[in-house]
């Protein structure tokens, strides 16, 4: 699932490396944490609008509004928030449709990588992923939207 605003901001900070000659330096390495705040907050907003999304399939406007309004306290991106308590709590078909599809994949560890990384710079630590392998995770984790938004559009919880 491509996040054009994030692939913008990858292709602004490689131009500026390429053009500032600020490879393997601090510069790079500052621009690396940006993207990597950057890109977390993407996916976040990105799975709010895919259940917001959901919920106006329902064709109930409170439905629709109470979801939008308690969705914004999901801040979790790690995998298993998102399998159990996230579509886990549309339904089982929904964490299995997704789990099966990701779990053990290379995505899921390029996704929990950039989870971690984040994380870690939010608590003072210190991160443990280049420019390019922050850029390379990226693409490789973008499936990973792709399957929530796929369970979250799948007719199998709306079956009898």
């Amino acid at each position: 699932m491509k996040l054009t605003n994030v692939e913008a901001a990858i292709k602004l900070c490689e131009d500026h490396l390429k053009n500032t000659n600020t490879r393997n330096t601090e510069i790079e390495s500052i621009l690396t944490k940006y993207l990597l705040v950057f890109i977390c907050g993407a996916y976040e907003t990105e799975i709010k609008n895919m259940v917001i999304k959901r919920a106006g399939k329902s064709g109930d406007k409170e439905v629709e509004s109470f979801v939008k309004n308690t969705i914004r306290t999901f801040s979790s991106l790690k995998i298993e928030e998102i399998r159990k308590n996230l579509l886990g709590r549309f339904s089982d078909a929904y964490r299995i449709c997704f789990e099966t599809k990701v779990c053990g994949t290379e995505a899921e560890t390029r996704f929990t990588n950039i989870i971690l990384n984040r994380h870690s710079l939010a608590h003072g630590g210190q991160i443990n992923m280049t420019f390019d392998e922050l850029v390379e995770s990226y693409y490789k984790a973008e499936v990973v939207l792709s399957r929530v938004d796929e369970a979250l559009d799948s007719k199998i919880g709306s079956q009898p």
